[in-house]
C-alpha cells in the first residue's frame, strides 16, 4: 500500500505544470492550448493595386527581433508574383509564390530591412492584386 501511495504522489507531481508559463496547462490527455496572439496588430498597411504585365511594386517591411507579419495577398484577373526578400551584396529570397489568393505568417530569423515584391509576373492585361501587412511588434511597412 504504501508503495502504490508513493508511486500515485510522484506520479501527481509529475503531470502538474509543465514549465510553459505563457499558457495554461490543459486537463490530462489533452494538448495544452497555444500561446495567445497578440490582441492587435502594431502596424496594419493596405494597399490595392493594378499591375500591367511585368509592373511592381515594392514595399520595406522594417522588422525588429520580436516582429512577425500577416501578409494577405488576393489578385483577380490572374495570379500575382509575390516575395520577400532582403539584401545582402545579392538578393537573397525569403519565400515567394505566384498566387491567386494566399495568406502567409512571417517570422524573420534577423531583424532588418526586408522588400515585399508584388506585381504581375506572366498575366497578359492587368490584374487587381490587394496585400494587407500587419505587423506584430515592432516594426514598420514604408
Amino acid at each position: 500500500m504504501r508503495t502504490l501511495m508513493a508511486v500515485m504522489i510522484v506520479f501527481a507531481v509529475g503531470c502538474g505544470d509543465d514549465d510553459h508559463d505563457d499558457h495554461a496547462d490543459a486537463a490530462p490527455g489533452q494538448a495544452d492550448a497555444a500561446p495567445a496572439p497578440d490582441a492587435a496588430p502594431a502596424t496594419v498597411f493596405s494597399q490595392q493595386y493594378s499591375f500591367a504585365r511585368g509592373r511592381f511594386e515594392e514595399p520595406t517591411l522594417s522588422l525588429g527581433a520580436d516582429s512577425w507579419a500577416a501578409i494577405t495577398v488576393t489578385s483577380t484577373g490572374g495570379d500575382a508574383y509575390w516575395n520577400i526578400h532582403y539584401h545582402e551584396g545579392e538578393t537573397i529570397t525569403v519565400y515567394e509564390n505566384d498566387t491567386s489568393s494566399e495568406q502567409y505568417s512571417f517570422a524573420p530569423d534577423t531583424p532588418r530591412d526586408y522588400y515585399f515584391l508584388v506585381g504581375n509576373r506572366d498575366v497578359e492585361g492587368t490584374i487587381d492584386v490587394d496585400v494587407r501587412i500587419a505587423i506584430f511588434g515592432t516594426g514598420s511597412v514604408n
